[in-house]
């Protein structure tokens, strides 16, 4: 199984880096694992020319935003990690799924057809709000949100979401049980 795992984190040791970093010191045991730090990454926002449409790559110069769309492409397993900003992801993150519209969906006509269908994704994300604060949309819920609705755009099925509150200065046992869980099926 090829699993691609997103940091979308600018904190290279920080709590998304921290529980995905774990995900893949368990995973690379059985799998083809990619870990793509997108802050680590160059590449230029989307210029919304609609050239990309309706189904070809991005006519940017080549940057690694071209290597996110095959990584996501190959990979069997996509597991997202990003820390909530304003009730979002990073835009970082962000401007990585922009660049990569064809990637998740074909538009045929006047119907959009998914293009990834078969896919499972893992999403993580935290956020600074306390328990039960976090599951407002205007804090980590909102990521969760944003992330969901990409990844379903292009068909993948959300095989878990694990959502940490409070900074991730929780019970670090717990929060890893649950990362744990999230795996478990793929180990």
């Amino acid at each position: 199984m090829r699993i691609l795992i997103v940091d979308g984190s600018p904190r290279k040791n920080g709590i998304t880096n921290h529980y995905l970093s774990l995900m893949h010191d368990q995973l690379k045991t059985f799998h083809d694992v990619v870990y793509f730090r997108v802050y680590e990454k160059k590449a230029r926002p989307c210029i919304g020319c609609l050239k990309c449409r309706p189904n070809k790559e991005c006519v940017l110069p080549r940057d690694d935003a071209h290597e996110f769309a095959q990584l996501v492409k190959e990979s069997d397993l996509l597991i997202i990690g990003s820390p909530t900003y304003w009730g979002n992801m990073t835009s970082v993150l962000r401007m990585f799924f922009e660049r990569c519209v064809p990637v998740f969906e074909y538009i045929d006509g006047m119907r959009i057809r998914p293009q990834l269908t078969g896919k499972k994704a893992i999403v993580l994300v935290n956020s600074a709000a306390p328990f039960p604060f976090h599951y407002l949309p205007s804090q980590s819920a909102g990521t969760v949100s944003a992330i969901c609705h990409i990844l379903k755009a292009g068909g993948i099925q959300i095989h878990r979401v694990i959502n940490i509150p409070n900074g991730g200065k929780g019970n670090k046992a717990t929060i890893e049980k649950k990362v744990f869980s999230a795996i478990k099926k793929f180990v």
